[in-house]
């Protein structure tokens, strides 16, 4: 492989971490962003349990369960949303993005975003990945089909000390064609998407809400039955990021559910997947430490390495050390 000239592998390097630019404040300058810490490539990956791995999850097998899960938040109704399920005595799962915009990553302590996950782990409700900035993982690049994933775990790992089993691919797109179902399958991930969608993306005010309501009750409504008898299984999408979805849908469908009859559970317990193969231990001791000048860089696709470009041999094509590339 020929040496490439220092401007081109800058604009190379340029070019990767542009996905990740963002404004961590909205009124003040524009910066790079990813998440600090190492990388959370070497955390163990066994695939675990009897919930399958590289398919798409659409539905709960467990009878006459229901599953409401929220995407794209955190957000500032996440906790209204909370206390909701809270008065209801059910569980629900959340898949977050880290990098929250315009609000701030997840894992940043300036915002609220640290305390909310916090809550949600803590009080047992389940968090799942929608990936670090919600890109679609059957059209991006393998590369950084990578980065969103990894940048997410390394997010919720600031946080709580785990990363996720359970992923949900943003615009609920992961094809076998693009290598997403595989990627995902490698990295230790079941892939849940959702058979009741309640759209309320679109009706986000006080009369538009009824159509997701509706529809909502509707599949519920005449959801079939299996041989022994028990209602289907169902899982939901919503968004906490919606005003009326917190203080109008949820507690629609928390009610419908205890009218129709139907246990609101999370992903993890709709599958009968136990609590403990939710997340993957990441915390310091449970991973070799990595020498802090390469923690939180990208793996290189060059073979130029370093702080100063930002970029690292660890993960690449190159294997951990490119100094037989002349570079280090």
């Amino acid at each position: 492989m020929h040496r490439q000239t220092p401007t081109l592998i800058l604009i190379i390097a340029a070019s990767r971490l542009a996905h990740v630019a963002v404004a961590e404040n909205s009124a003040g300058p524009h910066q790079v962003s990813f998440p600090l810490g190492q990388r959370t490539d070497i955390v163990p990956r066994p695939h675990v349990g009897n919930v399958s791995y590289g398919t798409i999850i659409n539905n709960c097998t467990v009878p006459g369960t229901v599953a409401l899960t929220f995407d794209d938040g955190p957000s500032q109704y996440t906790d209204l949303i909370l206390d909701t399920l809270k008065r209801y005595r059910t569980k629900a799962t959340f898949f977050v993005n880290g990098m929250n915009n315009p609000l701030g990553s997840i894992d940043n302590p300036a915002t609220l975003w640290p305390a909310v996950l916090r809550r949600m782990h803590a009080e047992g409700y389940q968090i799942g990945s929608h990936t670090w900035d919600h890109a679609n993982l059957s059209v991006t690049s393998a590369f950084l089909r990578d980065q969103e994933v990894v940048f997410n775990e390394m997010a919720i790992r600031n946080v709580i000390g785990l990363v996720p089993t359970y992923l949900r691919p943003p615009y609920a797109s992961c094809t076998g064609a693009s290598g997403c179902l595989d990627d995902l399958s490698n990295r230790g991930y079941h892939i849940v998407n959702f058979d009741i969608d309640t759209v309320d993306y679109n009706h986000d005010d006080p009369q538009t809400i009824q159509w997701s309501k509706d529809h909502f009750a509707d599949i519920l409504s005449h959801s079939g039955y299996n041989q022994q008898g028990s209602q289907a299984g169902h899982i939901s999408l919503s968004h906490d990021t919606k005003h009326e979805t917190a203080v109008n849908l949820t507690s629609f469908m928390l009610s419908t559910l205890h009218l129709l009859g139907y246990r609101g559970v999370t992903v993890g317990e709709c599958l009968g997947d136990p609590r403990e193969n939710w997340y993957r231990d990441a915390s310091p001791h449970a991973v070799h430490s990595l020498d802090s000048s390469v923690e939180a860089l990208l793996p290189t696709h060059s073979g130029q390495c370093g702080p100063g470009v930002n970029l690292t041999c660890r993960g690449s094509d190159y294997g951990h050390c490119c100094s037989k590339h002349g570079f280090w």
